[in-house]
């Protein structure tokens, strides 16, 4: 191995010798360790690269001199910056539904996770993005990950440039056409009730207008049987809204209850079940087998929604029912309130 000399802490070019593709190496000094054995400190020298040309190599050198930069930083992937920021207070500090659109657009990004962090541009993030084959509203939350972690890498030095803000997600304007699930077909789920335990949940969401989410994490805890309300669904300032029980779900509602276990909707182990899974196992095999498909579980929320609005029910208590946030609507549950809220469910005939 033959060095060529330059001045003291410039950093050093050697030949490695032998039949190598790129047989010039630049090594550079990065920091200072104190030597065990003398007490002294001595440098830590790492590596810059490896060059085909003498002249590559010195060129290399000279720019790293002009704005010596941490060679560490250059070989941190994708993920490892992922995985950095998510032990951050900004990541912790989100909700659970949030936290889990990042974790599916960072599994979008699959084939850049052993990427070099610092290599990635503007154009290769928008090769990475398009190969997804992703909605324009995917690609945004995508977009909007990468923004995070460009924030991040920021922060701490890795890169001085932000590529995210660059890339093109395209038109994500185009509404999802919600459907309204018909009188015939609401029948088609009681009439097969018997045939599959699970349709329940989907007759529970129909008369509770429920997000999947929400019926998902309600607890046995908060079921009254006895006054026929639950309390739960999207939570407001002063905690859960309290949602009387529909008259033609309380026997699903007594059914699925079970002191024993946390929820109401569980898995077959007695634990909480995840949306996805629920959609996966059950939602959608069901629904395609009665030929009911439609653009998703928030079809039955809409179609619940669209109901009781015609019915001509007072505006406030409507939003108590969907859980919608408003500056007209208290969080304090009288003997009236609850009573106006169960005539008012009570009028929801498909």
């Amino acid at each position: 191995m033959k060095q060529i000399k330059n001045p003291n802490g410039y950093g050093s070019i050697y030949n490695l010798g032998g039949r190598r593709r790129k047989p010039w190496a630049v090594k550079v000094t990065t920091g200072f360790e104190k030597d065990n054995e003398t007490g002294k400190l001595k440098q830590i020298r790492e590596y810059l690269g490896y060059f085909e040309k003498r002249t590559d190599a010195i060129a290399a050198l000279a720019k790293y001199n002009e704005n010596p930069y941490d060679i560490s930083t250059k070989k941190i992937k994708l993920k490892d910056i992922y995985e950095r920021w998510c032990n951050t207070t900004d990541f912790i500090s989100l909700s659970d539904s949030t936290k889990k659109s990042h974790a599916l657009a960072f599994n979008k990004l699959e084939n850049a996770h052993n990427m070099p962090f610092s290599k990635l541009n503007t154009n290769t993030l928008q090769i990475l993005i398009d190969e997804t084959g992703s909605t324009p509203t995917v690609k945004l939350q995508i977009k909007k990950l990468l923004g995070n972690l460009y924030l991040y890498a920021e922060k701490y030095d890795i890169v001085t440039k932000n590529y995210s803000k660059f890339i093109d997600v395209g038109d994500t304007s185009s509404k999802i056409e919600r459907r309204i699930y018909t009188h015939e077909e609401i029948e088609k789920l009681w009439n097969n009730l018997a045939e599959n335990k699970w349709i329940d949940s989907i007759l529970f969401m129909l008369y509770t207008g429920f997000r999947v989410s929400e019926m998902l994490e309600l607890k046995i805890e908060n079921i009254d049987l006895e006054n026929l309300t639950m309390s739960g669904g999207k939570k407001t300032a002063a905690g859960k809204r309290t949602i009387p029980i529909h008259s033609k779900i309380v026997d699903i509602v007594k059914n699925r209850y079970d002191e024993n276990y946390e929820y109401l909707f569980r898995t077959q182990k007695g634990t909480k079940m995840t949306a996805d899974s629920y959609r996966v196992s059950f939602y959608n095999p069901i629904m395609e087998q009665l030929n009911l498909t439609g653009s998703g579980c928030h079809d039955l929320r809409h179609t619940f929604c669209s109901k009781m609005d015609s019915y001509n029910i007072n505006a406030t208590t409507l939003k108590r029912i969907m859980g919608h946030s408003t500056k007209d609507v208290t969080d304090i549950y009288t003997h009236k309130t609850i009573d106006d809220l169960k005539e008012a469910v009570e009028l929801l005939e498909y």
